[in-house]
């Protein structure tokens, strides 16, 4: 599905399933699936820019899902979604 001009918003995956995407300055789109996510803070204690948060909403399951809060902050380094252990987070290669 094309992201369009989408900075950060809630956006619809493949599987019908909401999710949080952020396309960042470094060429890269972070997508966190947020009925996947449970809120475990992982991605959140590893990011060295300290960039995600996790969202003041809950997912259909009572998790707080995490999200890019600070997109400027982000490197594009893949820490947070190499540390989620439900890989509820993507990274995409931006065009």
């Amino acid at each position: 599905m094309p992201l369009g001009p989408v900075l950060r918003g809630r956006e619809e995956l493949h599987r019908g399933e909401p999710a949080i995407v952020s396309r960042i300055k470094s060429r890269v789109t972070i997508i966190v699936d947020e009925e996947i996510c449970k809120g475990c803070r992982l991605c959140v204690a590893v990011c060295p820019r300290q960039a995600m948060q996790l969202a003041d909403h809950t997912n259909s399951r009572g998790f707080h899902p995490a999200f890019l809060a600070n997109p400027d902050d982000c490197t594009g380094c893949a820490q947070c979604a190499l540390m989620c252990p439900d890989v509820a987070i993507r990274i995409v290669k931006s065009e």
